[in-house]
């Protein structure tokens, strides 16, 4: 008898340990469920807000280019290399301003090598501009990147990559830039760094950052 009693209770103990087990597996997966479900509600709305970003981004950068080249591009015909210098020495940055309250957003043109130390690349845009340096691609010109900076704000950066015409200015010193030009950056820059490029280098980077209203 004593032996059947005790035969019925361990029955009864095992019985429930896997109640008690199944409980759980059914708890933990349920759980699970719930995680995965979530996740998959928030990362389609995340991945078009910065498509978005991307799109107004490109926009703005091609605006401001045209805008900017345009202009150097008359103070050349106007006056030469010389004359181009002079506009970047005091026309550049305000222009670049007054397209960052047109467009309601934060427009930098940074690189690693300045003219105007004004333009030298924060660490957050260093990071952005060497990732552009790794990135094994003939033409950067089609290449850019949507992220968010340190406060979490969205940024777009495309690369800004040395042309022809931007040698007579940037190029190698003794070689492409004329004496006559040179003399004129050593005078209006003389901490510049920006010389010593070829055709299709990377000069640098535009950096667009949104406030968060789109």
């Amino acid at each position: 008898m004593k032996r059947n009693a005790a035969k019925e209770m361990l029955n009864k103990t095992s019985t429930l340990l896997l109640l008690s087990l199944v409980l759980l597996l059914v708890q933990c997966s349920n759980l699970i469920g719930k995680a995965k479900e979530k996740k998959v509600e928030l990362t389609p709305t995340s991945d078009t807000a910065m498509e978005t970003y991307r799109t107004t981004g490109k926009l703005i950068v091609q605006k401001s280019f045209e805008t900017l080249s345009g202009q150097l591009l008359q103070a050349i015909k106007t006056g030469g290399v010389p004359h181009a210098l002079q506009y970047c020495n005091l026309k550049a940055y305000p222009l670049t301003d007054s397209l960052s309250e047109a467009y309601q957003v934060d427009i930098k043109r940074v690189t690693l090598k300045p003219r105007n130390a004004a333009n030298q690349a924060d660490p957050f845009e260093k990071s952005l501009i060497n990732t552009f340096e790794k990135l094994a691609v003939n033409n950067l010109a089609g290449v850019n990147m949507v992220v968010r900076d340190n406060e979490g704000l969205p940024v777009f950066a495309s690369p800004i990559v040395v042309g022809k015409l931007c040698l007579q200015c940037h190029g190698e010193k003794g070689k492409v830039i004329a004496d006559t030009d040179l003399k004129v950056i050593e005078r209006l820059y003389p901490d510049d760094q920006a010389t010593g490029y070829r055709e299709g280098d990377l000069r640098g980077i535009w950096r667009i950052r949104f406030q968060e209203t789109q």
